[in-house]
């Protein structure tokens, strides 16, 4: 079963919220420095990255199993994985 698909979705998806979280409290964060603002987007990025990295990798792993399809699907149905990402 082809999962990238599905994690090009999760991986965009949480991009998103990060981005989104960040536009958020950008008013509490004006007296950042230019440099302090690409540290906090690369540390947030780097979380989502992290956060991902083994329920990615599973499901790799679990997509060339027999019983892949119905545990990618699982996957998929958890994360809403296949939503139209804005």
């Amino acid at each position: 079963m082809d999962v990238q698909p599905t994690i090009s979705s999760l991986t965009t998806w949480a991009d998103e919220i990060r981005r989104s979280e960040l536009a958020r409290v950008e008013s509490k964060l004006t007296d950042l420095s230019q440099e302090d603002r690409r540290l906090v987007e690369k540390l947030t990025a780097r979380i989502v990255r992290e956060f991902l990295r083994e329920p990615i990798a599973q499901l790799r792993d679990i997509a060339v199993a027999p019983s892949g399809v119905e545990y990618a699907g699982l996957f998929e149905y958890l994360f809403d994985a296949r939503r139209d990402v804005q």
